[in-house]
């Protein structure tokens, strides 16, 4: 056999292991693939490439939900969707900075939770350069990988009540009472917040979440 159909041949089975490879870790392990597109975001991040950061955080996403198993933003979005591309350099680097500290640690716990605050916290940063509809995206990803925990809820309904899309909102909670552990969380502020129509500052439990995300 001439040396070049011997080189097509072992690139061809090289191609093949690596599809098959890839096949098994999409259907079992769809976190690894999540790990692989974070590790590009922070190489990017790094380099200061915004966009290139930014598109491998949203194929990150589209794999750790299948890890969680509770893709939560049913159709409301794409995972292609939840980024935003602000033309202002201030929020680009804001967000930079954040993915150059936030992601080494996610690779390092290998946490779910960690992965979601990643979200969560480029949602604060959206919001607060008024992007408001990629911040409820945002949100919207971050309790889709963490779902059991209520002041992630909250937030993500406030970001819909600041918006006028008071169903919207309401949804999110009455979903987030089908959830044993934030049930009674969400249960009150309907009850209180949303009755009386005086809603909390997005951000107000920043603290909280990041500190028990981080543990």
């Amino acid at each position: 056999m001439k040396p070049l159909k011997i080189l097509l041949l072992l690139t061809s089975l090289l191609i093949l292991m690596l599809a098959s490879e890839l096949i098994f870790f999409y259907r079992n392990e769809p976190e690894k693939l999540g790990k692989l597109f974070l590790n590009f975001a922070l190489s990017e991040a790094k380099q200061g490439n915004y966009n290139g950061s930014i598109a491998n955080i949203d194929r990150a996403a589209f794999f750790y939900f299948k890890q969680s198993g509770n893709d939560y933003r049913g159709k409301d979005i794409g995972y292609n969707q939840i980024a935003f591309y602000p033309t202002n350099e201030n929020p680009r680097k804001e967000i930079l900075n954040n993915l150059t500290k936030s992601i080494p640690l996610v690779l390092e716990k290998e946490s779910i939770s960690l992965v979601s605050n990643i979200y969560y916290n480029l949602g604060l940063i959206a919001y607060s350069n008024k992007f408001y509809k990629q911040a409820s995206n945002l949100f919207l990803t971050a309790v889709s990988m963490d779902y059991k925990f209520g002041h992630l809820h909250v937030e993500l309904a406030n970001s819909y009540f600041y918006r006028n899309m008071f169903e919207k909102g309401i949804e999110i909670l009455k979903k987030c009472k089908q959830f044993k552990y934030p049930k009674k969380q969400c249960q009150e502020y309907l009850e209180t917040n949303v009755r009386l129509k005086v809603f909390l500052p997005i951000g107000i439990y920043k603290k909280i979440i990041d500190d028990y995300q981080s543990n």
